[in-house]
């Protein structure tokens, strides 16, 4: 059954929604994206800013011309003060949202060696115990699908 959502992404198939996409002009997206340039999406909080880029890396994806990775780097703004814990919570949220959304494309566990040095790891839920988590190093797990900490 379907409801309204007013926090976070809306989810199509669960949510009341108008198409996400439906409100941008996607010629002029999409010619941004050709040509390589930058853009701002500003707008009021819960206006449906993230679920349009979610909506937009999904067709983008879709169409096999472009490699896209949504990240949200709100989280290192709690660090202000510390600029490599910040860039730690940075680098953390890339790898964990490449595992997510790049491995549905059979990119994500193999891509994530280059982020095996950036922060400190811990292998993937396949691998990792319940409890603390313990930073370990990447050749001390079986698996080459790792996180982030």
């Amino acid at each position: 059954m379907k409801s309204f959502d007013t926090a976070g992404p809306i989810k199509s198939e669960k949510h009341y929604n108008i198409p996400a996409l439906s409100r941008w002009d996607s010629d002029q997206i999409y010619r941004l994206i050709d040509e390589e340039c930058y853009f701002v999406l500003h707008a009021p909080r819960q206006t449906g800013k993230t679920t349009c880029l979610l909506a937009l890396m999904e067709r983008l994806d879709g169409e096999g011309n472009h490699t896209i990775l949504y990240v949200n780097v709100e989280p290192a703004q709690a660090m202000r003060g510390g600029v490599e814990t910040g860039m730690r919570t940075i680098v953390s949220s890339v790898a964990r949202n490449a595992h997510r959304y790049l491995t549905i494309n059979g990119l994500g566990h193999g891509s994530m060696k280059p982020f095996t040095n950036s922060a400190p790891m811990v292998p993937c839920r396949a691998c990792s115990p319940a409890g603390p988590r313990k930073t370990i190093s990447p050749s001390s797990c079986s698996s080459t699908r790792w996180t982030a900490w």
